[in-house]
């Protein structure tokens, strides 16, 4: 996680909401690595960012054609983010008591004894079940009703790189295709639910082969699945110093004016604004961020 805020000024404008993003200034981490030998600018990188540190250093490496990313660091990295949304940060913010994420087996702790239901896409019977954390999911489908908080973008496609205000850059777009998050998609949109289901459907796929598997969106610029969803960098070196660095991270797509995190509480009804905070959490950006509720237009 980088040292920036994120503040969320949300006011109501005619019979909806308006958001608009204040970030504190980022941290000059170009200028930092720049000119540097190119082994002096990884391990920089990698302390900068020890959070999500195989994202960062498999997306450099893969950019300047240095190797793959590590699969299991990734793994881990996602594991580790996930969890602690399912079982810590969300049940704060719905009135759930909090929990230790697991350690031991996902399948059970996620799905409880309703496995069945969840993999065959049965998404009322498995909301129904009360089975692993389904009283959370089901607590989400409560609180927003289909199309509330929707950005209104397409889940970003696996090997597309992102397009901020274009298309929906989480870790859910990863697994688009199952059929629980179709069904949900169907259901109720791209929204909250749906954002929340694919935190557990990305856990259960993590040990499938090719699920994180990274790739070039052009030559030197890396596309690397993250825990936030996807992370591009653009890097060249020469005579063994780094010659060009640009980073996409999916807190650069979510926070983007017109992304997804406007768009998405521009579309919360304003009888239900004291849950922007979950709106914004399940998005995830990796600042720490306040709501403000400011007077109207």
């Amino acid at each position: 996680m980088s040292g920036q805020g994120l503040t969320i000024l949300l006011r109501r404008r005619g019979d909806g909401l308006e958001a608009r993003l204040a970030r504190a200034p980022a941290m000059p981490v170009e200028a930092l690595l720049l000119g540097r030998p190119v082994a002096e600018a990884r391990q920089l990188l990698g302390r900068l960012f020890g959070l999500c540190r195989c994202a960062h250093l498999g997306a450099l490496d893969l950019a300047l054609g240095l190797g793959a990313p590590d699969q299991a660091g990734l793994a881990a990295e996602i594991r580790t983010d996930h969890l602690a949304q399912l079982f810590v940060h969300l049940p704060s913010l719905l009135g759930l008591a909090p929990q230790a994420p697991p350690r031991g087996d996902l399948e059970t702790a996620l799905l409880g004894g309703a496995a069945e239901r969840f993999a065959a896409g049965d998404l009322p019977g498995w909301l129904a079940s009360g089975e692993g954390v389904s009283p959370l999911m089901r607590r989400i489908a409560e609180a927003f009703p289909p199309g509330e908080a929707d950005p209104g973008l397409p889940p970003l496609g696996r090997s597309a790189a992102p397009r901020p205000g274009e298309a929906l850059n989480v870790p859910a777009a990863r697994v688009a295709t199952h059929p629980v998050l179709a069904e949900a998609a169907r259901c109720y949109g791209y929204g909250p639910l749906w954002q929340a289901l694919g935190l557990v459907a990305d856990l259960l796929a993590l040990t499938v082969s090719g699920h994180l598997a990274a790739g070039l969106a052009a030559p030197s610029c890396a596309l690397v699945p993250a825990a936030r969803g996807t992370y591009a960098l653009t890097a060249t070196a020469s005579g063994g110093l780094l010659t060009r660095l640009d980073r996409l991270t999916p807190t650069d797509d979510l926070a983007a004016p017109g992304g997804a995190i406007e768009r998405a509480l521009a579309r919360l009804a304003p009888s239900r604004h004291c849950l922007a905070p979950v709106v914004v959490r399940l998005l995830n950006p990796c600042e720490r961020f306040e709501v403000e509720e400011v007077a109207h237009a």
